[in-house]
């Protein structure tokens, strides 16, 4: 058992030896860089602040390069994707009687345990990869998420690559629920005039007969 004074006497020691013990590991690693004075090693140390600062932010600007290229990278194999899945599609309107398209293996695909069923036989369909399929899918959902609805005609500009896939991944998730198109707008009466509502019987000016 320790007395407070005890025990506050027993902490400062501790703390003063931690202290003494970092110094002296500081001397020890100037002596062997070559300094011999407490001015050059205050130097040294404000040179060494500065190196790790410049390589944090060397550090942070290859990341966000890094981020940056592999959003490039991403959006080109969306487009290459859906451009090899958009030749199936026209060449078999171009020659009459041709056999569909043989759906896509996507089984060892990279991605491809994040997909649903049904996105899974969509991807074959369609003959895109998870990878791709799952930017599109990103894409869409935070444009929909941010505007509460989602057109047609401005997913496909979202996504920037061939429209009949778009459409098609388009229709599957208003399918699924993921995504509601803005409500269709009534225009049954659009360019009907409007007919004036004929005014109520003017009361009669003639004094009525009494009996």
């Amino acid at each position: 058992m320790q007395t407070r004074d005890d025990f506050e006497d027993f902490s400062a020691g501790v703390l003063n030896e931690l202290r003494l013990r970092l110094r002296i590991a500081q001397l020890q690693e100037w002596r062997r860089n070559g300094i011999t004075t407490l001015g050059d090693g205050a130097q040294f140390e404000d040179e060494r602040s500065q190196r790790m600062s410049r390589r944090a932010t060397t550090q942070r600007d290859s990341a966000h390069l890094l981020e940056r290229l592999q959003r490039i990278a991403a959006a080109r194999a969306v487009r290459e994707s859906m451009q090899a899945a958009a030749d199936g599609p026209a060449q078999q309107k171009q020659i009459a009687g041709r056999k569909p398209a043989t759906p896509l293996d996507i089984a060892g695909a990279e991605g491809v345990e994040l997909l649903a069923k049904g996105e899974r036989e969509l991807c074959e369909q369609l003959r895109i990869l998870p990878r791709p399929y799952l930017v599109v899918k990103e894409t869409l959902l935070a444009e929909y998420a941010r505007t509460g609805c989602l057109r047609r005609r401005s997913a496909c500009s979202l996504v920037r690559a061939d429209e009949q896939t778009t459409r098609a991944i388009y229709d599957f998730f208003v399918k699924s629920g993921w995504i509601k198109p803005p409500p269709a707008r009534d225009d049954a009466g659009a360019g009907r005039p409007l007919v004036p509502l004929a005014p109520p019987d003017a009361p009669s000016s003639q004094p009525v007969k009494q009996e």
